[in-house]
């Protein structure tokens, strides 16, 4: 379903010559086909948004890289390319939604440690899903058990 929206709005694109749309558009769809070779099946939405938010994380760094490089033109370049791929991927959750779904988790536990963590991230995962960075999961259940 996704890739075909992914293919819908890049003919669009087309029609209206919207030359970085198209571009940022097949530079997605190039690394969805590499990704489906890669994995030898056909990608699900899921796969899809974590290969596409993947993509968003590079360009974010790359970001960070030019702004402390003093390249403006560039890290805009890279800004207006999250953009487009932003509308590709679920919204994010918020720290503190991220936060209670964690202390909700937490309350199966009668005194969860550290050594539960990797059943906590397993829950969290489950529960979450695309609509979290797991990263940022993960150093809040550490701060929860520590």
């Amino acid at each position: 379903m996704l890739e075909k929206n992914i293919q819908s709005d890049l003919l669009i694109a087309m029609k209206n010559h919207d030359k970085f749309q198209v571009s940022v558009l097949r530079m997605l769809k190039s690394v969805l086909q590499n990704e489906t070779i890669n994995l030898k099946h056909e990608l699900s939405d899921e796969e899809i948004i974590l290969t596409i938010k993947k993509q968003i994380k590079l360009k974010k760094d790359n970001i960070n890289l030019y702004h402390e490089n003093n390249r403006e033109d560039l890290a805009l370049e890279l800004e207006k390319e999250v953009l487009v791929l932003s509308k590709y991927v679920p919204r994010e959750l918020s720290l503190d939604e991220i936060t209670n779904n964690i202390l909700e988790i937490l309350k199966n536990y009668k005194t969860p440690t550290i050594k539960d963590m990797g059943q906590i991230m397993a829950e969290a995962k489950k529960m979450m899903g695309t609509t979290a960075d797991m990263s940022v999961v993960s150093k809040i259940i550490k701060e929860h058990l520590s």
